[in-house]
């Protein structure tokens, strides 16, 4: 049986896909020729026609429907925002197993509805201070280019999709880091007790922080193990 680890993103402004280390280990130590791992980038940040929420789900359920149609078991692994559309993709398809890396949920909280904000603030300053023919070369020199529209769609999104955790009913892996002020304890402990999944693994890392997965290859001994077995399985 052919199997496949999708990866989605987190919010990017960058053009580096938030599983970029995964996939280097992954192309390391595979040796299962039925065994692949795919990343789907949600929008394109410089065009705005993908960049709403409901742009960014249709992404997603498109790059996964064609490996469904082909006959592919289907691990979804998603990452902060990202992680809500796994959740609701894992209801709408016929997926595998999915791994949540940290969740965001709570947007007041954890103040992120802020940090988003701030962000897209910064390309509002831009274009007042430069106008907008020499703000755009700016902003795509910085990587700024629509945060703001990035930042509103991933806010709607993460509010409209964060029910369907109740949803998720299959074998499941949660990762978290200790120091990770933007996925809290609680929001953990809160999916945890929506999932209808009969196996689950949470797994908490004192050392990490938010951005773990994307910053660092040396959370491969601890980390992408146990993913790549994960998404393997035959159990």
């Amino acid at each position: 049986m052919k199997r496949v680890l999708i990866c989605v993103h987190g919010f990017m402004i960058h053009d580096d896909h938030d599983f970029n280390y995964l996939e280097k280990y992954f192309n390391e130590v595979n040796e299962n020729p039925d065994l692949e791992l795919s990343k789907v980038f949600l929008y394109d940040r410089l065009n705005r026609k993908t960049l709403s929420h409901k742009k960014m789900y249709q992404a997603l359920v498109a790059h996964t429907k064609k490996y469904l149609d082909e006959g592919y078991k289907v691990t979804l692994v998603g990452y902060s925002f990202s992680c809500s559309l796994v959740a609701r993709a894992c209801k709408e398809l016929n997926l595998d197993r999915v791994i949540f890396v940290s969740p965001t949920n709570k947007l007041w909280k954890t103040k992120l509805i802020f940090k988003y904000l701030k962000i897209a603030t910064q390309n509002i300053k831009i274009r007042f201070k430069y106008g907008t023919k020499k703000a755009r070369r700016i902003m795509e020199k910085t990587k700024l280019s629509n945060t703001f529209t990035i930042a509103w769609n991933i806010m709607l999104g993460t509010i409209k999709n964060r029910r369907y955790y109740k949803y998720v009913d299959v074998p499941c892996l949660i990762f978290k880091g200790q120091k990770d002020n933007l996925t809290l304890d609680s929001t953990i402990k809160e999916i945890g007790k929506k999932l209808k999944s009969r196996y689950r693994g949470i797994y908490m890392f004192p050392e990490y922080d938010h951005f773990f997965i994307r910053n660092d290859y040396q959370f491969k001994d601890k980390v992408y193990p146990l993913i790549v077995k994960f998404a393997c399985d035959n159990e």
